[in-house]
């Protein structure tokens, strides 16, 4: 399923205090906080949309930016326990709308890999020496 593709402008002020008072900022968190929210539920989906800032409080926490046409906010949520096989959790909070973070996948990611797998040597990579002429 294809993600979400809201996006916000994430509150810098706000932003920045709340990651600030998380028990381990990042080095840089101006940079954070001056980016912008990127919803990483699937598309269509019935809840919020929300985006992961920072792991804080306890590992089995993180802070999350929540929004929706009229108001924003910022919650501590846990991480969804989900395992797929026997490595890899899903990457949302508990209790997110389905599905799961392995089955929703960014459009505009794949389109750039596409583009990269397509002509390497356009972004900076060397070409596949595999790849026949």
């Amino acid at each position: 399923m294809l993600q979400c593709t809201a996006v916000r402008q994430l509150p810098f002020r706000e932003t920045l205090a709340q990651v600030l008072t998380c028990e381990d900022p990042p080095d840089r968190p101006v940079l954070l906080a001056a980016g912008h929210a990127l919803c990483e539920l699937a598309e269509r989906h019935d809840a919020d949309h929300a985006h992961h800032l920072w792991e804080h409080l306890s590992p089995d926490h993180a802070l999350w930016f929540r929004w929706n046409d009229t108001a924003h906010r910022f919650q501590s949520l846990r991480w969804c326990t989900a395992l797929r096989g026997d490595d890899e959790t899903c990457g949302l909070y508990a209790d997110h709308p389905p599905p799961h973070s392995w089955d929703v996948h960014d459009p505009s990611r794949d389109a750039v890999l596409d583009e990269i797998t397509t002509d390497p040597e356009r972004w900076g990579l060397p070409p596949d020496p595999l790849q026949e002429p």
